[in-house]
């Protein structure tokens, strides 16, 4: 929104209502029209400028902006605007629904840049009657539910930040544009009126009435007796009375009871300690199988996995026989292939032994053709021998000089060249990355990081010390639990130790034993056999070893890329 279009004015110019009505009647043909937005502005942009020959490109902007925010924020305009209609359908035709539009998105994302001295003769130069029920109702239902219907279409916090806390900045401003308003509608009615004579009332010569007696006091009400406090509230309650009439009464059945059992054992009646005593045995009994059982299992357990550890140990044996063949078969293939390296390394001295006699051969042909030059040189007369000096000692300057120019450009190149370099930690490296950040930046945000790994640990150390006090309580409560099932522990140990010399548990146990002196065997004459193969030394041919340093150097270097990429990351 173009800043430059406010007014010094107060009241409102021909040029502001010409925006405000060319703003109107273009957003009037966008709304009924079927084109797309930036064909439209494109459209209006171009008849603005053949149409207003005169126009500033600020104020041209300004109806463009008006236009392309309305349609932006259309679903939260609509939202104040429907309401409106509602409330003043009566009287507010449809086809002013253009100018509320553009006043409320004014007032609500272009109040700042514009000013509200420009918005204020806007405002002005339209109805005022329908502008002051407008912001009347606006200023009105801002802070109730027109937010909350902004916070239906946006977030809370944004609607709160940059709309309503910049019109509550407004609000005065905009209050006293409503009171303007208010006193102009009221002139203009007072002008619309014809003036019309009134008569200008006399006082009648009447006699004063005379003063009213006082009234008379009223009287004060009776109020009705309270009904006075029952009295069982201080008499004790008949449950009580009831309460004890059957304690005595247990009290007298159980005095009577050891009567009524000799009476029943002489009438023939039996004991019941008997069938106590089975019923405890009988117990024992299933406590003893099911302890039996349980050990049981434990030992078919220890048995199969004494089984599965032979199996696995038999398989390792396996696996550890056919890496033994491949292993002999890689050697072998490495011999091979050392051998025929060895082979052609010898074909490559021979070569290089041949190539070496024939530089030889050469040589003495080149010695040969010098001494024929030198021969014909010492033919040549005295005065060729002066011009080729002559002609040397020059080609020997012109050498020099050449040889100390480049010298001397050689010592200015290798000159250092000051390069002044001035480190700032607020500016960013310049990659155009998107997440790109400067040195200060990163320490601040490493900061936060570490003050909030921080507060995790100190809550990470409070949830411990919460699940220890836990513990301890637990263990404290186990360990009065196991001081009360102390008797029944002596109980149980004397139930599973009858259950452990049983004959089948004996016959697993023993199972047991025999399967782990196997694995022990099977363990050791492993390791007898790992002993001497470990400590032979194969010596390998020279080409196989260096094989053998590049694929350990290559595991290296992967090694140290693998670090060093966790470590940065």
């Amino acid at each position: 929104m173009a800043s430059g279009v406010e007014s010094k004015g107060e009241e409102p110019t021909a040029k502001e209502k010409t925006l405000v009505k060319k703003a109107i009647a273009l957003f009037d043909t966008f709304c009924n029209g079927r084109q797309c937005l930036d064909d439209f502005i494109k459209d209006a942009s171009e008849d603005l400028e053949v149409s207003h020959l005169n126009m500033d490109p600020e104020h041209k902007m300004f109806i463009l902006d008006i236009i392309s925010g309305c349609s932006e924020y259309k679903s939260v305009l609509d939202a104040v605007i429907d309401v409106f209609y509602d409330q003043n359908y009566t009287w507010i035709s449809r086809g002013d629904r253009s100018q509320f539009v553009i006043i409320c998105y004014l007032a609500t994302f272009a109040l700042d840049e514009i000013g509200f001295e420009f918005f204020t003769n806007i405002v002005k130069s339209l109805d005022v009657r329908k502008m002051y029920t407008f912001m009347n109702f606006f200023l009105t239902n801002l802070t109730t539910w027109i937010q909350d219907e902004w916070n239906k279409i946006y977030d809370a916090s944004y609607v709160e930040k940059n709309w309503i806390g910049p019109l509550l900045r407004w609000r005065p401003d905009i209050e006293v544009l409503v009171n303007q308003l208010s006193v102009g509608m009221t002139c203009a009615s007072q002008l619309k009126k014809p003036a019309v004579r009134t008569t200008k009332p006399q006082e009648f010569a009447i006699t004063r009435p005379k003063p009213r007696p006082l009234p008379m006091p009223e009287e004060i009400p009776v109020m009705e007796k309270t009904k006075p406090v029952p009295q069982s509230t201080y008499r004790p309650p008949k449950e009580m009375e009831i309460l004890e009439e059957l304690k005595q009464k247990n009290h007298q059945r159980s005095e009577v009871q050891p009567l009524l059992l000799i009476k029943d054992l002489i009438e023939g009646g039996h004991e019941p300690s008997s069938f106590l005593h089975w019923q405890e045995k009988m117990r024992e009994k299933m406590l003893q199988e099911e302890m039996d059982k349980s050990e049981r299992k434990h030992l078919e357990g220890y048995v199969s996995h004494d089984r599965a550890a032979v199996a696995r140990i038999r398989m390792m044996e396996r696996n550890h026989k056919a890496v033994q063949t491949i292993k002999e078969g890689k050697a072998s293939l490495m011999r091979r292939y050392a051998d025929k390296r060895m082979t052609e390394e010898k074909g490559i001295r021979v070569l290089m032994q041949h190539v070496a006699e024939g530089r030889k051969n050469s040589k003495d042909a080149k010695d040969k053709l010098m001494r024929f030059k030198q021969s014909i040189v010492r033919e040549v007369s005295g005065e060729s021998k002066k011009l080729l000096r002559q002609a040397l000692e020059d080609s020997q300057a012109e050498m020099n000089k050449k040889f100390q120019l480049i010298r001397e450009i050689s010592i200015m190149e290798s000159l250092p060249h000051l390069r002044a370099n001035f480190y700032d930690d607020t500016e960013t490296g310049g990659h155009k990355l998107l997440g790109e950040m400067s040195v200060a930046e990163l320490k601040v945000r490493l900061s936060k990081i570490k003050a909030t790994e921080q507060s995790k640990v100190q809550d990470k150390r409070k949830t411990i010390q919460e699940k220890r006090d836990k513990a301890s309580a637990i263990a404290a409560a186990i360990k009065l639990g196991r001081q009360s099932l102390a008797p029944q522990r002596a109980k149980k140990a004397k139930l599973k130790e009858q259950v452990m010399q049983s004959d089948r548990n004996v016959a697993l146990r023993k199972q047991h034993e025999e399967l782990s002196q196997e694995r022990q065997r099977q363990k050791e004459m492993e390791k007898s056999k790992a002993g001497p193969t470990s400590k032979k030394s194969t010596v390998l041919p020279l080409s196989c070893r260096i094989l053998q340093q590049q694929h350990w150097c290559g595991e290296l270097h992967q090694l140290f890329s693998r670090w060093v990429f966790q470590y940065f990351q």
